[in-house]
């Protein structure tokens, strides 16, 4: 791992854990024509609004930031504020741990504003600013003039890296004038970058390159402590731009205790954003739904790009697997879809062996060895480049599901499994006294089911009694990712 990468991983961490000075709690949206009255609890450090195209993502926003303004919005957004007539947004404030409430109801054309606290805000759609900046310099003669009485800043070279690094170019030198009262703006950026002996401006650049310019220069102009809400950051923009443009942003929230709101549609933007802070708008009927609790298959399905697996856990044999599936998918089902299996053809052997030999490679999936609780005390102590854990219990699965057989009800037994009471009686029986590498597949085969719908089915029964083992298990999993 580079040192940029280990450090964006620290801001990663600390943009939700660190205190806000000032920042919105709770959001409630009441009365309007897209969306059905929604109360919503703002994450700390970075959140998004998520959907696919219609359902109200930027409506939603627009409410937002008009609420918090005190003034008029800005050109972009003025042209979107018949979405929000009508409808009436509340806020929970903190600000150094007071409690503030702020209500605003839109009414044609104007705000009825109760309780004068508020959030320092900043909008911007980077796409259509830089374009809405571009047409500003193309074809204006007097722009040279312009530019003749106002000074610009020549970037740092700490700045020219942070630049480079999220636009994806090599740049050697970068130069911006903040071009005050002329058109549409209060302020808007003007760019001249330098590439080895080629230098061009904003006017010749592409509409992603100066899209990530303006909003790096946009979110480093916030005021710290304020909250900035982006309108989908990823248009025009490269997925590997598009991960950087994210950590630029951990690191500001961290540093400078900014709170960032995006809608977005794109999956590459919300990879390292808790889904907690995630805020699903789902189409239903005339008006859309706020899910303020999505499930990751669910973002996945709706935006696209499949489910990602994070995890594949390398299991002993069957058993293990089979064991390992029924907890995570009884208990935290959206993570199991994150997770694939493997079987070791050798036992724990091979599993060292694996994560001995297994290179890194930049954006697999974990490899995470899982073995039986009865090794814990043997390879507890392993040093190896890939993370490992331990089933539950002091023994192998099988051995542990065998002895707890003989606590379960019996009815309850036979209802999970979907067998007749004295089929089940009769399995056991004829299983006794075999060794409990084999107990599973008798008992399953003389009741005619599989082998592996046996495991999960006691497996579940076996949760009921272990509820912190089996939840501990799977933190320790989260923990190895």
């Amino acid at each position: 791992m580079s040192v940029r990468a280990a450090s964006f991983n620290d801001d990663w961490r600390a943009v939700f854990k660190r205190d806000y000075a000032e920042c919105i709690q709770v959001i409630t949206l009441e009365n309007s024509k897209t969306i059905e009255d929604a109360r919503v609890p703002l994450g700390k450090g970075i959140s998004a609004l998520v959907g696919g195209n219609g359902v109200g993502k930027s409506t939603f926003a627009h409410a937002i930031v008009e609420g918090l303004l005190n003034s008029s919005g800005t050109p972009d957004l003025i042209v979107q504020q018949d979405r929000i007539n009508g409808s009436i947004i509340n806020f929970n404030i903190d600000k150094s741990g007071t409690q503030h409430a702020r209500r605003v109801t839109f009414s044609s054309g104007k705000k009825i504003v109760e309780g004068d606290d508020t959030v320092a805000c900043t909008w911007l759609d980077p796409s259509l600013f830089s374009t809405m900046c571009r047409q500003q310099v193309q074809g204006d003669e007097a722009f040279e003039d312009v530019l003749d009485g106002i000074t610009g800043r020549v970037f740092s070279e700490p700045q020219v890296k942070l630049a480079s690094y999220v636009v994806g170019k090599n740049y050697s030198a970068c130069e911006v004038w903040e071009v005050l009262e002329y058109g549409p703006f209060d302020v808007w950026p003007y760019f001249k970058v330098k590439i080895e002996d080629v230098e061009y401006c904003s006017e010749t650049m592409g509409q992603g390159e100066l899209a990530m310019l303006t909003a790096i220069w946009a979110v480093q102009r916030a005021s710290s402590d304020s909250l900035v809400i982006l309108e989908e950051p990823e248009t025009h923009v490269s997925s590997r731009s598009q991960v950087a443009f994210m950590d630029f942003l951990a690191r500001e929230g961290k540093q400078r205790g900014i709170s960032f709101l995006l809608t977005t549609h794109s999956p590459v933007i919300l990879q390292k954003i808790p889904i907690s802070n995630v805020y699903l708008l789902l189409g239903s009927g005339s008006r859309s739904k706020v899910i303020t609790s999505p499930r990751q298959h669910h973002i996945s399905s709706l935006l696209g790009g499949g489910v990602s697996h994070k995890a594949l856990l390398i299991v002993e044999d069957d058993t293990a697997k089979e064991f390992c599936e029924a907890m995570v998918e009884n208990i935290d089902p959206d993570f199991s879809r994150q997770i694939s299996y493997s079987v070791s053809s050798d036992g724990e052997s091979e599993i060292v062996k694996i994560l001995r030999t297994m290179p890194r490679v930049q954006g697999w999936a974990t490899l995470i060895g899982c073995f039986d609780g009865d090794q814990r005390e043997s390879r507890g102590q392993l040093v190896l480049p890939w993370p490992h854990v331990f089933l539950p219990g002091a023994e192998a699965p099988d051995r542990i599901l065998q002895s707890g057989f003989h606590g379960f009800d019996r009815d309850e037994t036979a209802r999970e499994l979907r067998v007749d009471r004295l089929d089940l009686d009769v399995a056991l029986a004829a299983a006794a006294g075999v060794d409990f590498h084999d107990w599973a597949r008798h008992v399953s085969g003389g009741l005619n089911i599989e082998k592996s719908h046996f495991i999960k089915g006691i497996t579940k029964i076996w949760i009921n009694g272990n509820d912190a083992a089996a939840r501990q298990f799977i933190a320790d999993v989260k923990q190895a990712l």
